[in-house]
């Protein structure tokens, strides 16, 4: 009878310990992005566009502006999109921390705003499927 409330003991040791080490694996590992963007710059002046972050895997960073919110799945955006921002459609970034710039951008009407929509989808996933990470960030034209 000891042998087996032993044997239960362990098991249910090691279940406890596989669990927390799964928790903890989960919450340590997490995509990220960040889109820097002015907020606010006069409509004649020239600016950038800074993607940073942290892909878990190989991803494509996936950045454009448009003049309406951003959907939180990529494929809801494409039908609206107005301009791509960073030099590819499709920046291979990850596994590991990355960073990307626009290129130079000039600003749209006197109190006109665009928001920047930022995607890090994972390689050879389908489009169709959620992100990895987003990001948004918004300019004011004055």
């Amino acid at each position: 009878m000891t042998w087996i409330r032993q044997a239960r003991r362990g098991a249910a040791i090691g279940a406890i310990a596989l669990a927390a080490l799964g928790a903890s694996a989960a919450s340590a590992s997490g995509a990220s992005l960040k889109i820097k963007a002015p907020s606010s710059i006069n409509r004649n002046k020239d600016y950038k566009v800074k993607a940073s972050g942290v892909a878990d895997h190989a991803d494509y960073l996936i950045v454009f502006f448009q003049h309406v919110p951003c959907q939180p799945h990529y494929a809801d955006d494409q039908r609206v999109a107005s301009g791509w921002l960073i030099h590819m459609n499709f920046k291979k970034v990850g596994p590991g921390a990355f960073s990307a710039k626009s290129v130079k951008l000039r600003g749209g009407s006197r109190g006109g705003t665009v928001t920047y929509c930022g995607y890090l989808q994972r390689r050879g996933q389908s489009i169709d499927s959620g992100p990895e990470a987003f990001g948004q960030g918004h300019t004011n034209f004055t």
